[in-house]
């Protein structure tokens, strides 16, 4: 039986592809933890320059393994409430992890992507998709709110009234949508997607590790600071990338008309 979540550390990256392609790449509270585990092991890595996400086969991910609810449709309310609780923290520790991820973070879509497969979306520096990509926002189908993050996520990317829209009306937005929206930065035709994906994570595997992590640090923090925070924050930012090596390789590289040779 093959893995349910391939995680790879390669060509100075780090992968995670969903691999139930006869589910639609469905996620599992197990899958939720081996993440967990793999982006904790990669914070840190000096062989990581950035992250991909993916899916196997045709579709990128339906979100949970909604199969995995019946067997709580006989639990008295109360008991499921609880459990359902507890299940949602449980399963809160890769999102949280994902968003303190300091590489670069892209993901790939095709197809199908909902539910929690969203919040991988969303919360990417860099979202390509293949032009066969949709978008679904389910939860209310299934009598549920946004869950996992999403409803903190949404808003940001699409702006508050378009996050309602697409939640309330249990949207499916198809790529050329979703581009307009901004939950994808590119549509592409599927067959140049893989093209284009290499071309980017060229870009970081010889980039300034540094000045990546300096820039997603600050534009984070960017919407719960007031600009004279910011403009300090910016300040610190600089002291810490001129003391870098990165730095003098940048300037050194623009004066002598090179490309720069960033440290491994």
């Amino acid at each position: 039986m093959s893995e349910p979540l391939l995680l790879e550390i390669r060509d100075g990256g780090a992968h995670v592809t969903f691999n139930r392609p006869d589910v639609r790449n469905a996620i599992t509270r197990e899958m939720l933890a081996a993440l967990a585990d793999f982006l904790s092991a990669i914070e840190g890595d000096c062989r990581v320059r950035y992250l991909v996400f993916r899916g196997t086969g045709e579709h990128f991910a339906a979100g949970g393994d909604v199969t995995g609810f019946r067997e709580t449709l006989a639990q008295p309310p109360g008991e499921r409430r609880r459990a359902y609780e507890r299940r949602l923290m449980a399963n809160a520790d890769p999102f949280l992890l994902l968003s303190r991820v300091s590489v670069p973070v892209i993901t790939v879509t095709r197809g199908a992507v909902a539910g929690a497969g969203l919040l991988f979306a969303l919360a990417a520096d860099i979202c390509i998709a293949a032009d066969d990509s949709f978008f679904v926002f389910s939860h209310a189908r299934l009598g549920l709110p946004l869950d996992l993050g999403l409803s903190w996520y949404l808003p940001r990317v699409v702006g508050w009234r378009q996050a309602r829209a697409l939640t309330l009306l249990s949207a499916r937005c198809d790529a050329a949508q979703a581009l307009a929206l901004g939950i994808v930065g590119e549509v592409l035709p599927g067959a140049d997607v893989d093209t284009r994906v290499e071309q980017v994570q060229k870009i970081f595997r010889n980039g300034p590790r540094e000045a990546f992590r300096l820039s997603k640090r600050l534009l984070d923090r960017s919407l719960d600071t007031t600009l004279p925070e910011q403009l300090e924050g910016e300040a610190r930012a600089v002291g810490e990338a001129v003391a870098h090596p990165d730095f003098v390789e940048g300037v050194s590289a623009f004066l002598e008309n090179r490309k720069p040779r960033f440290a491994e």
